[in-house]
């Protein structure tokens, strides 16, 4: 890979491998076809903070972080995730679980 990258560098100085691999590698994660446990806990890692929440500011520096990589907005970066199953998922996950959050604070207030 690297060696096909060097070589398209030096055609078109402004090759970037990450735009290239992007779309495949965010949909092989999200779907995570094998069911691996690995890719499962290491998605989980990045987005939540010690005590099991998901963590904003993690899943930010997620999004800018692949925005950065790949040369892509963070509106693309998330257009994108979101047009896989496993994006939605993802996100669905996230909006139930800060739902809950907001809930119990609420319902603590009360």
């Amino acid at each position: 890979l690297s060696t096909l990258e060097g070589i398209a560098v030096s055609l078109d100085p402004n090759f970037n491998v990450f735009t290239i691999m992007y779309p495949i590698a965010l949909n092989r994660l999200l779907t995570n076809p094998t069911q691996s446990k690995i890719i499962d806990k290491t998605i989980q890692n990045l987005i939540r903070d010690m005590d099991g929440r998901i963590d904003e500011k993690k899943v930010t520096k997620l999004l800018n972080d692949s925005a950065s990589l790949t040369g892509y907005s963070n509106r693309k970066v998330l257009y994108d995730i979101l047009k896989t199953k496993g994006g939605r998922k993802f996100a669905f996950q996230i909006m139930k679980e800060k739902i809950v959050v907001r809930r119990k604070k609420e319902k603590n207030r009360s």
